[in-house]
């Protein structure tokens, strides 16, 4: 859905805030993975709900010749 990110808090919830399904927010995990790389796994899905999560998670593990 198109949304207004500007203004949204680091650790707010993003599929609340964003107002996304569970078939929205696995189409955000799959831009993240085609974008930067990242694959995230289904276990791993509570550690990217917040902006700060993503943020962390896709830096953590982020392959090296994408930095």
């Amino acid at each position: 859905p198109d949304a207004d990110v500007h203004g949204l808090d680091r650790a707010a919830d993003l599929a609340r805030s964003l107002e996304l399904d569970s078939m929205d927010f696995l189409g955000f995990l799959t831009a993240i993975h085609k974008e930067l790389g990242v694959a995230i796994a289904e276990t791993d899905y509570a550690q990217v709900r917040t902006l700060a999560g993503c943020v962390d998670y896709v830096t953590a593990h982020r392959p090296a010749r994408s930095r």
